[in-house]
């Protein structure tokens, strides 16, 4: 993205979906996340985004709310079948126009100690 163009923000992401999922890998992207949030006048429950503690994925909703997904949320991010809308925000504030993510390929792993067992195996791009 050049100097020139516009900063990306968590509100223009709010033009896609009334609720975005949001994955931020590093604790780097995370500070910066909360940082625009908190400038964006986004808040977590009561309090500034800033004291909220740090996740891998999160729910910005358009009435400027971020939840967390849980246990079950992570897991439905994790499923093609779910029609939620999926943002990397790394990708997303790069200025890179490859920021949807949808599951590409599921992959089922099966165990040559276990044959009884397999393991599914999520890749996104």
């Amino acid at each position: 993205m050049s100097n020139d163009a516009k900063r990306r923000t968590l509100s223009d992401l709010m033009r896609l979906d009334d609720s975005v999922w949001v994955r931020i890998e590093t604790e780097e992207l995370w500070r910066r996340f909360v940082s625009s949030a908190a400038e964006e006048g986004f808040r977590l429950g009561t309090g500034s985004p800033l004291e909220a503690e740090r996740d891998d994925v999160v729910v910005i909703h358009s009435d400027k709310r971020i939840s967390y997904p849980g246990f079950c949320g992570h897991i439905g991010f994790g499923l093609s079948e779910s029609p939620m809308t999926r943002v990397d925000y790394g990708a997303y504030i790069a200025g890179r126009d490859d920021f949807l993510l949808r599951l590409a390929v599921e992959r089922r792993l099966i165990s040559t100690d276990r044959p009884s067992y397999v393991k599914s195996e999520s890749v996104w791009v």
